[in-house]
């Protein structure tokens, strides 16, 4: 399960590098997206996780 990428991925400091567009914290939050939403097993977690994952991508991945 992709858990600890996405608990990483909503801490603080991750967090304002990805609000402050930071290349490389854009890039993880893409590449967890991309993860969750290939993962086959336990789908009810991992759609709810890429829920949480997408609203980020969409708020700050705008390049």
């Amino acid at each position: 399960m992709l858990l600890p990428q996405c608990l990483d991925l909503v801490t603080t400091p991750l967090l304002d590098e990805a609000r402050d567009r930071n290349p490389a914290a854009l890039a993880r939050l893409r590449a967890v997206d991309e993860s969750l939403r290939d993962q086959r097993e336990d789908r009810r977690r991992a759609d709810a996780l890429h829920s949480l994952v997408a609203d980020l991508v969409e708020d700050y991945g705008e390049w």
